[in-house]
């Protein structure tokens, strides 16, 4: 699943654990409804931390003519960290995809934290680099890798974010009830393809519905290519086709 960095695709590392207790330190909590946008393209410097739910990036619609998410954000990331701590805009859509509690932070207050301590300043440099490979990661699977392996790469990304070390069990359950539209804009998929390949991983055993929630066995995962977690896999062709 990841072919160039250590870093996840799609779903980018958790903020580290220091500077989220500074951030719970300085911040106010706000709930926010799903669908609510928390900051619009270059709008004004605004950071926070999500505590509970469920956030993504999604890329202008209006310029790719559907809408498009750039990089999931489970509970334990910081959305709109790294433009705040330059005083930087970014031109992302930073929206609610289920009802969330977050911690609202004054950026120039953050800025100030990281400046003055080494410490911190060092963990956000190591950490931005890791968010940043993990959105590159979600581009080069997108760009590479076919439609139904992309699906599979996303189910990992989300199974290994909510337990680092996969239980032995062969079912494992989907965190998070995402819909199939919701699923295509992280892969870049029609919605109906996605819910044909869906529909192909039940009828072959391999995935299953228990009430609104998705299991998947762990055979999917068994053809996933990962330089780092499975060099023994076959590695795809590197070599350019000219002509």
């Amino acid at each position: 699943m990841r072919q160039i960095f250590t870093a996840m695709p799609y779903v980018p590392p958790k903020e580290p654990e220091p500077i989220v207790a500074w951030l719970r330190e300085h911040a106010t909590q706000r709930r926010i409804s799903r669908g609510e946008v928390l900051k619009y393209g270059g709008e004004a410097n605004r950071l926070f931390y999500l505590e509970k739910g469920l956030c993504a990036y999604f890329i202008a619609g209006e310029l790719t003519g559907r809408a498009s998410i750039l990089s999931l954000l489970p509970p334990g990331r910081t959305m709109g960290d790294m433009t705040a701590s330059i005083g930087a805009q970014c031109n992302v859509l930073t929206q609610a995809l289920s009802d969330s509690l977050v911690w609202v932070i004054p950026p120039a207050l953050f800025r100030e934290a990281i400046f003055a301590n080494p410490t911190l300043a060092q963990l956000k440099f190591h950490h931005a680099i890791l968010k940043e490979e993990s959105t590159l990661e979600g581009m080069v699977a997108n760009f590479t890798r076919p439609a139904t392996e992309r699906l599979k790469i996303l189910f990992k990304a989300l199974l290994l974010d909510a337990s680092p070390q996969l239980a032995d069990q062969p079912w494992q359950k989907i965190p998070y009830r995402l819909t199939d539209e919701v699923l295509g804009q992280v892969v870049n998929l029609a919605r109906p393809n996605v819910s044909a390949i869906l529909s192909h991983w039940r009828q072959a055993g391999l995935m299953k519905k228990v009430g609104n929630e998705r299991w998947v066995h762990e055979a999917l995962f068994q053809d996933i290519f990962d330089w780092l977690e499975r060099p023994d896999r076959p590695k795809p062709d590197w070599t350019p086709k000219l002509g």
